[in-house]
């Protein structure tokens, strides 16, 4: 049922149960789907990716929504799609912000948080303290850079490399080393793989 509006905006919105869909669909937002409490899975996004550009996680505001949100992100970047996190306000979910508010103010309050994965990450170690030390610092570059490194178009690869490096203030060309590193790693697992399957 969803199929048509996300054609048309290019863009799906997923949540975490039924409720929140129904909620949001009688709310006039229509680009919704649920992967109802379970993880998003590669043939998920991979149906998504023939209607979409992008797709928007909402997640809860706990550790919990937030560990899922990376999951997925990881997993929708690595279908070749735009990939964004929104987090609502503290104790809210989809299902009572729309009925509190209203369709048009939750499209709003999606528009104006929506956080593309190196400033999701970033802002997440922040606010969980792992940003301290130059250890830490690195340490959350190169998993930023990794979930970077599964992109499969060079130039959107490429396009997020420059974002973590605006939101990191580390040098471009720091992270395309890291980058470069991630890419050998991934094609050497591949490599394997295929071998083990043939």
């Amino acid at each position: 049922q969803a199929k048509r509006s996300i054609r048309d905006t290019d863009e799906v919105l997923l949540v975490e149960g039924y409720t929140d869909v129904i909620s949001l669909s009688q709310a006039g937002v229509q680009n919704v789907v649920a992967s109802s409490g379970t993880a998003l899975t590669e043939q998920q996004v991979s149906v998504l990716d023939r209607y979409a550009k992008r797709a928007v996680m909402l997640y809860d505001a706990d550790e919990a929504g937030a560990r899922a949100a990376m999951r997925g992100l990881d997993r929708v970047l690595a279908e070749g799609m735009g990939a964004y996190a929104v987090e609502l306000p503290e104790g809210s979910d989809p299902d009572e912000y729309v009925q509190e508010h209203g369709g048009d103010p939750f499209e709003d309050y999606i528009s104006e948080h929506r956080k593309d994965l190196p400033s999701f990450a970033y802002q997440r170690a922040r606010q969980d303290g792992e940003l301290e030390t130059p250890e830490d610092r690195v340490e959350v570059q190169r998993e930023i850079i990794e979930s970077v490194a599964r992109i499969p178009d060079p130039n959107l690869r490429r396009e997020y490399v420059s974002r973590t490096s605006e939101v990191t203030g580390v040098p471009d060309s720091d992270l395309f080393r890291m980058l470069e590193e991630k890419r050998e790693e991934i094609e050497r697992r591949n490599e394997r793989r295929r071998k083990r399957e043939q």
